[in-house]
């Protein structure tokens, strides 16, 4: 979380090999609290691989698909947040800094073995349940790093809430702490990362390969279809990925693999404009800002 420190990128962590290359966690999780929490992570998702079947099959999809959309939208908020900070459209900015944070921190919470699905209503979880279990995590592994992460982000929030709410005068002033928001997200996504790895091996080891499992088609369509406030909203796009995804990737596989180029190529460009212009936020400049995607 230190803008100053070094960043690492590797694919070796906790003791470990995995298949991405971490900016992040190396250089700011000790290795021995890393490979206690991650032996504990990997206990529970080995136990719940043995116990696969349908429902756990189309929920995991549901979920590892929906944590790499927040890392999506998180990223594509970051690159909106440092073109506002170099334009000075600084309203913006205590917005984009707390919920590209927020996305993150859902991104992990969906990805924990521990949390419960509750027929969907994690996804759609209160922020304070967001942040109380994400930064629980992060505690496990580093106390100190963990308190550091909550502060923060309450600190984001409640930035926030006061220029939504109460319009201060001194406008820009309060509206944009010191923070390094990019560095700070990465922690959250890393550890999601890690932990879908661990779900990808848990299967690949535990559940036979020529099993196939059904997938439930109401379980599938909370990922693209949502009713907020008696407004229904189908999302096409999403629907088509896990069109895709049921028919090419039937098993749960970690975020990073995940994404396919065609995703996010599609994603970040449904917020292009029709008609660019010079100077305009361009939403396909950045895609890597916070995650190595494809």
């Amino acid at each position: 979380m230190n803008s100053k420190r070094k960043v690492v990128d590797q694919h070796a962590f906790a003791g470990r090999e995995w298949s991405y290359a971490f900016r992040e966690l190396p250089g700011i999780i000790k290795e021995g609290a890393a490979r206690r929490v991650i032996l504990k992570k990997e206990q529970a998702f080995t136990k719940m691989a043995k116990a696969w079947n349908s429902r756990l099959n189309s929920e995991w999809l549901v979920r590892t698909f929906y944590s790499a959309k927040m890392i999506l939208s998180a990223s594509l908020m970051l690159a909106s947040l440092e073109y506002c900070r170099s334009r000075n459209v600084r309203i913006c900015i205590p917005y984009l800094q707390y919920y590209s944070l927020l996305y993150v921190l859902k991104a992990l919470v969906l990805s924990l073995p521990s949390q419960p699905w509750r027929n969907g209503e994690l996804i759609s979880q209160t922020h304070k349940k967001t942040i109380d279990i994400s930064c629980h995590v992060v505690r496990e592994f580093d106390k100190e790093l963990g308190e550091r992460l909550r502060e923060t982000v309450l600190r984001l929030k409640a930035i926030r809430e006061l220029i939504s709410y109460r319009a201060p005068s001194s406008g820009g002033t309060a509206a944009d702490p010191l923070v390094n928001v990019i560095a700070l997200c990465a922690l959250p996504v890393e550890l999601a990362q890690v932990m879908s790895e661990l779900l990808q091996r848990a299967i690949d080891k535990h559940v036979p390969p020529q099993v196939e499992f059904s997938l439930d088609d109401d379980i599938l369509a909370i990922a693209y279809s949502v009713e907020i406030k008696g407004n229904v909203f189908d999302d096409k796009e999403d629907g088509y990925r896990i069109d895709y995804l049921a028919r090419k990737h039937p098993r749960p596989t970690s975020i990073h693999r995940m994404m396919t180029e065609g995703h996010v190529e599609d994603f970040f460009g449904s917020w292009c404009s029709d008609k660019p212009q010079a100077g305009m936020f361009d939403p396909d400049a950045n895609w890597q800002i916070l995650f190595d995607v494809p």
